[in-house]
């Protein structure tokens, strides 16, 4: 579980404790093995939900901390598992002085990876800069390892998946809070990643309807699902007694995004998704570069302006002859629904007024009988 940490790391730490209310020295004990490290890696992905976790807990654990300072780690700023993880194998993991984070390797125009950064402080540092990202600007961000696999002795594979509310769909979790019993239904539309999304206003109807009658506000959130491949390199064996010396260096990090695959193969139609990848991509601008810049190397790398509707020049719903008529077809309905709605008050206000008509000409044929 994720309070409890990893079974033989915990033990080896009561074991100090025996061993020194023994006289004995800690060092008597054991350190972790390289499986028990890989165990408590896994672990840390599946309790986190990303695999960033890991450089992000190595360089926490390994960075010199001033005191009284804004590095000093708080309550709301460390890890869950930091004390569990790295502090009973900070001399038996670290991240690589010449490690590796590689975002969409080979997607550029000219074969680089989209982003490329190199060092152990920079790769560390950029880890926790993005889960702090993702929690500060996407609305609801939920973070979930649906799959974490060690293919080989020094190589883990992690499937994740980062779900978050649209900026557009704000308003409909904000409106939930508001109307008394309506409680929030998230659902993904991956689904419908062949379907183009128009606007209709039947659709907004239903949308309300159901959450007067079911009291339920169905909100389509964004579904950003990836995969992280991890590789470590071993301490040589002369090495691997010497516990000042890491047995595992997390030496390479390569994230590929599925949504960012399917839209250069232009097999996305549904422009929502390119906007959710797009606003999931803006929580990967690394630090130091500019807006504009990381905007620039987005779209030379990312073919999203190729989904139906996310042209420069696009409108919504008038790409082709079919959608002009399904537009058309619900610009009718609105049409249609607002003389209703017009006839309906002439009528009420007609009445009214010829009702009034008929008083006034009474009053004026009683008066000039009066006074006839």
């Amino acid at each position: 579980s994720r309070g409890s940490g990893c079974p033989r790391i915990r033990s080896a730490r009561v074991a100090r404790v025996r061993l020194s209310a023994h006289g004995l020295k800690a060092t008597d004990t054991p350190p972790p093995s390289d499986g028990d490290v890989l165990a408590c890696m896994l672990r840390r992905i599946e309790a986190e939900g990303t695999p960033l976790a890991l450089g992000r807990g190595a360089w926490r654990a390994n960075r010199p901390l001033r005191r009284g300072t804004s590095d000093e780690p708080t309550s709301a700023s460390t890890g869950k598992d930091d004390d569990l993880l790295f502090s009973e194998t900070a001399g038996r993991f670290r991240v690589h002085p010449d490690a590796r984070y590689v975002l969409e390797p080979g997607i550029a125009p000219d074969g680089a990876a989209l982003l490329e950064v190199t060092g152990a402080e920079s790769v560390g540092a950029l880890c926790e800069r993005f889960i702090g990202t993702e929690d500060r600007e996407l609305l609801e961000c939920k973070r979930a390892a649906t799959r974490v696999s060690r293919v080989s002795p020094t190589e883990i594979i992690a499937r994740w998946e980062t779900c978050f509310v649209p900026t557009k769909l704000h308003w409909m979790v904000r409106l939930a809070s508001v109307w008394p019993g309506v409680t929030v239904e998230y659902y993904d539309i991956l689904d419908r990643m062949d379907r183009r999304s128009r606007f209709t206003w039947r659709g907004l109807f239903d949308v309300f309807k159901t959450a007067a009658l079911k009291k339920k506000m169905r909100v389509p959130y964004a579904k950003i699902k990836g995969t992280t491949r991890l590789r470590f390199q071993r301490a040589a064996e002369d090495d691997a007694e010497d516990t000042s010396t890491p047995s595992f260096s997390l030496l390479s990090t390569e994230e590929t995004i599925e949504l960012v695959g399917f839209i250069n193969a232009e097999r996305v139609q549904n422009k929502r998704l390119a906007r959710d990848v797009l606003a999931f991509l803006d929580t990967r601008k690394p630090p130091n570069v500019s807006l504009e810049a990381w905007d620039e190397r987005v779209d030379t790398s990312l073919k999203w302006r190729l989904v139906p509707g996310m042209g420069q020049f696009d409108v919504d719903g008038l790409e082709d002859a079919q959608d002009r008529n399904e537009v058309f077809a619900d610009a009718m309905v609105v049409l249609a629904f607002g003389t209703v709605v017009l006839l309906t008050f002439a009528w009420a206000f007609g009445g009214w007024y010829l009702h009034g008509l008929e008083r006034d000409a009474a009053m004026m044929a009683a008066t000039r009988d009066f006074y006839d």
